[in-house]
């Protein structure tokens, strides 16, 4: 996920400067595999989310599920304070395990926010957005990927708060990364979604979407990467299935390094409501694809219409247009492109992230620790 990808990147780019990460992680997974590989420490604390979804389960488990966190925050505690931290640092906002344990140490909390909970998931916290509000006010800094998140969910949040955009990878990776030509022969076009297989990612917009404009564009593609929801990507099989696009989409679910799969499109569709930024929008462009983007939540401070991209609001018939403009302006749709990847290269490396980051720790240490 691209949370979890982003914070390796900054405990790497830490170490370089002599900051040392130990990770708290609630189970074994690909996470802590990676962690593994770059020899970078971690302790496996089985703590829950406090957020919930009231169509979900989870609404009539999450009782247990704060209780399950109130018996395991004593004996994590201690190991916390033998490690004896200066700052402990949240990465997601949809856990507060991070606030109890720097509270109940007496350590400073350092908060990173990445997500539209209410709006984009349909998820709140347990015990309100006053209690929300409260803990995020305990924190010493707290750092948000977007502007729009600022704006929307941090609003009356009094702790001092700094925008840092996501870094997808470092300057060097990304100015050796192989530019598309222009395709002409034969006269094809890919579009690319990458992402949670979500409602909220409306993977099903843009399927419809293509729907319609292979009714008038035969050499067109269409490939969907990512996992998530089950019964939601067995509805987008089955709408293929009955409009014969079998041929011509590709669901593959989730391919641990889809870089090829950038170099071979022509554009990416960032069909997503609420999205807190979009890693996968900046990846595009490091790519030198041209953005589709929805009008809402932070891609509009990544995605410049008629500049690197362009932009939608509303259904499967406008996102349509603009699919179809791309199609029949690909010289202009290139230097869409080539302008994305000079944005990348100025704002979304690793390097600019990491050092943003680190000058907010730097600037609170004499006050922090």
């Amino acid at each position: 996920m691209g949370a979890n990808r982003s914070l390796l990147g900054l405990v790497r780019g830490l170490k370089e400067r002599g900051i040392e990460s130990i990770l708290l992680c609630p189970k074994e997974g690909d996470f802590t595999k990676a962690l593994q590989e770059q020899g970078i420490e971690y302790i496996i604390a089985p703590f829950t989310n406090w957020v919930y979804t009231p169509v979900s389960i989870n609404y009539y488990l999450f009782p247990f599920r704060i209780l399950q966190n109130k018996l395991l925050l004593p004996s994590l505690a201690k190991k916390v304070a033998a490690i004896q931290p200066d700052i402990i640092y949240t990465n997601s906002s949809v856990t507060a395990v991070g606030a109890y344990l720097a509270h109940r140490l007496g350590i400073k909390h350092v908060w990173h926010i990445r997500e539209f909970v209410k709006e984009h998931y349909k998820t709140d916290y347990v015990f309100g957005r006053a209690n929300f509000h409260k803990w995020m006010n305990r924190s010493a800094a707290i750092i948000s990927i977007s502007q729009a998140l600022l704006n929307k969910v941090l609003p009356k949040i009094t702790a001092p708060k700094y925008k840092v955009y996501n870094g997808v990878m470092p300057k060097h990776q990304m100015q050796a990364l192989y530019t598309q030509p222009i395709k002409e022969h034969p006269p094809s076009f890919t579009f690319l979604n990458v992402g949670l297989i979500h409602p909220m990612k409306q993977q099903m917009q843009a399927l419809k979407a293509f729907y319609l404009l292979s009714q008038k564009h035969e050499h067109i593609r269409l490939i969907f990467v990512g996992k998530g929801r089950r019964i939601y990507t067995w509805r987008m099989k089955q709408f293929c299935k009955k409009h014969r696009l079998e041929d011509k989409v590709s669901i593959m679910g989730y391919v641990p390094n889809p870089g090829q799969l950038f170099q071979e499109a022509d554009a990416l569709l960032m069909c997503s409501l609420h999205e807190g930024m979009g890693r996968v929008t900046v990846e595009a462009m490091a790519y030198s694809l041209p953005v589709i983007g929805y009008r809402s939540g932070a891609t509009p401070e990544l995605v410049e219409h008629s500049v690197n991209g362009l932009l939608y609001k509303g259904d499967e018939t406008e996102l349509v247009k603009q699919m179809e403009y791309l199609i029949d302006h690909k010289e202009e749709a290139t230097e869409m492109g080539v302008i994305g990847r000079k944005k990348a290269l100025q704002q979304f490396t690793t390097d600019i992230y990491v050092e943003r980051i680190y000058e907010i720790l730097m600037k609170g240490k004499e006050i922090w620790i």
